[in-house]
């Protein structure tokens, strides 16, 4: 049985996906359609609270709420559910809605919420707390930036959630994105990072490179990703890791390392060995290495190890150098 259930959810939600391509009606104006129990507004400064030609039993039977082209910056459903406390199905598209106060009746019965191609910027913290019956949100085409993690909660018990093409800022905090439920999110590869310099790129490998950087960071180190790239061979995501420990008094490499970290200045500290590169798998990508100023006085460590011929970059400006054995393989 829920397995059937389910599938009818399933069924329900393309269905309403499907129904997005539906055009907001020319004419200006409020309909009520008794044989659907449906009321549906276009092109007009609607108020919560004033219905045209809608009796009490009018309102206790609708089921199905429809506006587009609404021109008002908020939207207030506590008032519209106080109206139609028995409303199932609530479609708010196209218009200058900008921001949402209040939620519904905490003994509301809706199962459908879509607020999409609008101009939300934010999700209230307990705006979802009380839709516990809601099976399908679509909040496509805002301009939300982030969500806060107790949104994230909510939204986590929804079976069929739609984020895509909003304005996700990944240059904030993005541990919301890792508490994603993303089974249930509809059009997951379409939540991508909306300002450079990560414009375009999928949020949820985006916030996993971050996390990477700001948990695998050195201590006494500044670690930066200045962006991500397409591998050319593979077409996998590939970040571009910048870590600076320049003149922090190391005696030995950093013990930790951002994977896939490419750049590495080192410089004016007191290392002596070069055996990290050999013995630790963190330092395999490392292309540029800037050891200048610091005590090293052999390369022999590095000869015939899979670092050494895949480097680009290495700088030993100042050293203890006696002999550097193939010079050919320094650049």
């Amino acid at each position: 049985m829920e397995s059937f259930n389910r599938a009818v959810n399933i069924f329900w939600f393309f269905l309403m996906m499907m129904q997005q391509c539906s055009p907001c009606r020319p004419s200006s104006g409020c309909q009520h359609f008794p044989n659907t129990n449906t009321y549906s507004c276009s092109g007009r400064i609607w108020k919560e609270n004033h219905f045209d030609n809608l009796t009490s039993d009018d309102m206790m039977k609708m089921r199905t709420l429809e506006m587009c082209n609404v021109n008002k910056e908020t939207l207030n459903l506590h008032k519209i559910n106080t109206k139609f406390p028995y409303l199932r199905n609530i479609t708010i598209w196209q218009g200058n809605i900008s921001s949402i106060t209040n939620s519904v009746l905490p003994q509301n019965q809706i199962k459908v919420l879509q607020l999409r191609d609008l101009k939300i910027e934010l999700i209230p913290t307990k705006f979802l707390v009380w839709l516990t019956k809601l099976e399908v949100l679509d909040l496509s085409g805002n301009s939300l930036q982030r969500l806060d993690e107790k949104v994230v909660r909510d939204i986590n018990r929804i079976s069929f959630t739609n984020l895509s093409n909003n304005h996700w800022n990944c240059s904030l905090n993005m541990d919301w994105v890792e508490q994603l439920k993303t089974t249930s999110i509809y059009g997951v590869d379409n939540m991508t990072c909306y300002q450079p310099p990560y414009q375009g790129k999928p949020i949820i490998p985006i916030a996993e490179f971050k996390k990477n950087v700001r948990t695998m960071c050195p201590e006494r180190c500044s670690c930066t990703m200045s962006d991500v790239v397409r591998d050319p061979h593979n077409f996998e995501l590939e970040p571009i890791i910048e870590v600076n420990c320049s003149n922090k008094n190391f005696l030995e490499f950093p013990p930790t390392l951002p994977n896939k970290t490419k750049t590495l200045a080192l410089d004016k500290n007191q290392i002596r060995s070069l055996m990290p590169l050999v013995t630790n798998p963190l330092y395999k990508d490392v292309q540029d290495l800037d050891l200048d100023n610091n005590f090293i006085d052999s390369i022999e460590d590095l000869e015939g190890s899979y670092w050494f011929s895949h480097f680009r970059v290495l700088s030993l400006r100042n050293n203890q150098l006696v002999q550097v054995g193939n010079p050919t393989r320094l650049f």
